[in-house]
């Protein structure tokens, strides 16, 4: 992992707090691993980059699937 990547990652709240969705919400996401993270013993990480990736991907509606 390079020094860029590394500045990408983020814990849950922050995670939570981009994504605008509940903490408990993310931890169900990741359980059924619909969501991209990385889990360190019982830590997780998210990559800033991955979550925008996934939120677009969720698109619904007009200019959504």
């Amino acid at each position: 992992m390079n020094k860029d990547s590394e500045s990408d990652m983020i814990a849950i709240r922050e995670a939570a707090l981009l994504t605008g969705l509940k903490v408990s919400r993310l931890y169900n996401e990741v359980f059924y691993k619909r969501i991209p993270h990385i889990k360190i013993g019982s830590s997780l990480r998210f990559s800033k980059m991955d979550l925008i990736k996934w939120l677009e991907s969720q698109k619904r509606g007009v200019y959504g699937k």
